[in-house]
């Protein structure tokens, strides 16, 4: 790799943006909610699924990273209504979750009703989509026998991922707050070397938050349903209060308008 490419390094900058991402994200927070989201999974399962939207909410923050805010002058959309809308539907997910309705609210299969070999549906673009990328880096010299003993947490996750996108994804991990700072940060990139260390402290830190969501059902074990429960519902009131955030400081020009 050629390394010249990184320029010098910003630590203030990538502190900064770092510090800022795991706020947000609030990767402990994120156990108590992928355990609901989750919920009796095998292990297996909900690795995958977590891994797939990680990567999901990973490519949506480095394409606002670098395009944010073309995308939204593309769309004729200002930063304060950006951050208004998003902070809405962020307010939404947080009401769902202190409600302990995620699943119904969002769709989601419950206990029992799904199991390791689902009914046989057409697929949507999503899975297709996945079904595509799977079999393009697994190449096509897998041998038969092999492709044969497909694991069913393989396939049950392959099911279930268009389910968790949301909210796992959108908005919880790539949501109005962090694409707000992905854009933020993206401004205040000078040179392709900075975008690209802030694209690795991007990348670092949903790798962390995908390290303590593996761990979910251990710590589930150890502290009990009962405790994840209660503090999901301290998340969401958290939520609710970085949403209201969002959206007050979306208005802030209308307000200073109105006020002058």
């Amino acid at each position: 790799m050629n390394w010249e490419l990184l320029g010098d390094f910003n630590w203030e900058l990538l502190g900064n943006f770092f510090a800022a991402l795991v706020g947000i994200l609030n990767p402990v927070g994120k156990i108590a909610v992928w355990s609901e989201l989750a919920g009796d999974l095998p292990p297996p399962v909900r690795f995958r699924l977590a891994l797939w939207n990680c990567l999901i909410a990973a490519g949506l923050l480095l394409l606002f990273l670098w395009q944010g805010q073309s995308i939204l002058s593309f769309f004729g959309i200002q930063l304060p209504a950006f951050k208004v809308g998003g902070g809405a539907l962020l307010f939404i997910t947080a009401v769902s979750l202190f409600e302990g309705k995620v699943k119904e609210n969002f769709h989601l299969p419950q206990e029992g009703k799904s199991g390791p070999n689902p009914p046989s549906m057409p697929q949507s673009p999503v899975q297709s989509g996945l079904a595509w990328i799977t079999s393009f880096f697994r190449g096509h010299r897998v041998p038969a026998e092999k492709e044969k003993s497909r694991s069913s947490s393989e396939l049950e996750a392959q099911h279930l991922l268009p389910h968790t996108i949301v909210p796992m994804a959108v908005p919880l991990l790539a949501g109005p707050g962090t694409l707000t700072i992905a854009i933020l940060f993206g401004l205040r990139a000078e040179s392709r070397g900075e975008f690209l260390q802030l694209s690795g402290v991007l990348l670092l830190s949903l790798f962390f938050v995908l390290g303590l969501l593996s761990v979910g059902p251990w710590l589930e074990r150890r502290v009990g349903k009962s405790l994840l429960s209660a503090l999901m519902r301290i998340f969401a009131l958290l939520l609710a209060g970085i949403a209201a955030q969002l959206i007050l400081e979306g208005l802030e020009p209308v307000i200073s308008g109105v006020a002058l």
